[in-house]
């Protein structure tokens, strides 16, 4: 088995950390805050930013590549399911996600407003 280089141990470390920490950060403000907008913003956003860190975190690691080309549509599938399935209700805040891949949630277990 080929032994991984001091470096590409010190980045796939921090690669993963940066997923952690930023992973835990933006689930405690969905869950926190109540600017229903501005959660939306922070979910595309940090969809956005993790897919590039997963694979980053794969290339560190010392996937090969066929095995990082694969995990690309992975990760555009999970942040589409994650936009599809995690909505915010505008009149309490509350952020609310749906486990079926079928059906959307219609409207708020909350407060009962619809959702848009």
């Amino acid at each position: 088995m080929e032994e991984q280089s001091t470096f590409s141990v010190v980045l796939s470390n921090l690669i993963g950390a940066v997923f952690l920490l930023g992973g835990i950060s933006v689930m405690l403000f969905l869950q926190i805050s109540r600017n229903a907008a501005l959660k939306r913003k922070v979910l595309r956003w940090s969809l956005v930013f993790m897919g590039p860190v997963v694979l980053g975190f794969f290339w560190a690691a010392g996937a090969p590549l066929p095995f990082i080309l694969l995990a690309i549509p992975g990760c555009a599938f999970i942040a589409f399911m994650n936009l599809r399935n995690i909505r915010f209700c505008n009149a309490c805040g509350r952020t609310l996600v749906s486990y079926s891949l079928i059906f959307r949630q219609k409207i708020c277990a909350s407060c009962g407003e619809s959702l848009r």
